[in-house]
């Protein structure tokens, strides 16, 4: 973590202290000024990496906060596109020290695949008719009836893709039961999960290689067995060449 491009660490040790003291001692002095400088200059690069530190002072435990993706997608949040860019920084100044990801499957993410196959499986809603210029004297024509097929197929469309639609989408009360039956029939299988894990993993794989040249040899894949409630989202270790893991 201390080692520079050249494999060399440089520290800087500011001690304090009265000389002419009867109890100042050279040794205590010492070891209390690299003390704290080791974990100022290992701590500051893992906060910038979103490490959430367990323990006073000490550095006795730590983990990195993952990066996030949208639900049921491989697209990266905003905030994630910031952290893996930090992260490639941070690895292209350490040569010495490697990655291992791992990729989850949380509950948002079983809704939104859930919802892309049902609304694989409705016919399209009808389009709204253009709109004409109309006469003083001619009513416009009543708009078509939507059956709740159509709504429910209108109402995930603006779910699953929310930047192509504006204004709010609504269910009649058929519709959104007809919705909750589809979703309670509908299931996402281990193959289509794990199909969006290794998406996942690839995206980052792909933007540290590609737009940070991080080496491949460098990155490692390591299932991550899910306990209880996960999240959409890629974990990640930093580890050591030898592939001793360092911290996690």
């Amino acid at each position: 973590l201390l080692k520079d491009l050249n494999g060399d660490i440089d520290l800087q040790l500011p001690m304090e202290g009265q000389i002419n003291e009867p109890g100042f001692q050279w040794r205590g002095t010492i070891v209390r000024a690299v003390r704290d400088v080791l974990i100022g200059a290992v701590a500051s690069p893992l906060k910038l990496l979103g490490a959430v530190f367990k323990g006073n002072e000490e550095l006795e435990d730590f983990t990195f906060h993952p990066l996030q993706f949208i639900p049921g997608t491989s697209d990266m949040t905003a905030d994630a596109k910031t952290q893996l860019g930090q992260l490639s920084h941070f690895l292209t100044q350490r040569p010495g020290l490697d990655i291992r990801l791992s990729g989850l499957i949380g509950a948002a993410d079983l809704q939104n695949l859930k919802d892309q196959a049902i609304l694989t499986q409705l016919p399209p809603a009808p389009a709204p008719p253009p709109e004409q210029p109309q006469s003083t004297t001619e009513a416009p024509p009543p708009p078509l009836p939507l059956t709740p097929q159509d709504e429910v197929h209108r109402f995930l469309t603006h779910q699953l893709r929310p930047s192509d639609h504006t204004g709010a989408v609504t269910l009649s009360e058929s519709a959104t039961t007809l919705l909750a039956q589809l979703r309670q029939r509908t299931s996402v299988t281990p193959e289509t999960q794990e199909r969006l894990i290794q998406e996942r993993i690839q995206k980052v794989t792909t933007t540290l290689t590609t737009q940070h040249a991080v080496a491949t040899t460098r990155i490692r894949v390591h299932p991550e067995k899910q306990r209880g409630a996960g999240a959409p989202e890629v974990r990640y270790v930093i580890q050591t060449r030898e592939g001793e893991a360092e911290e996690g």
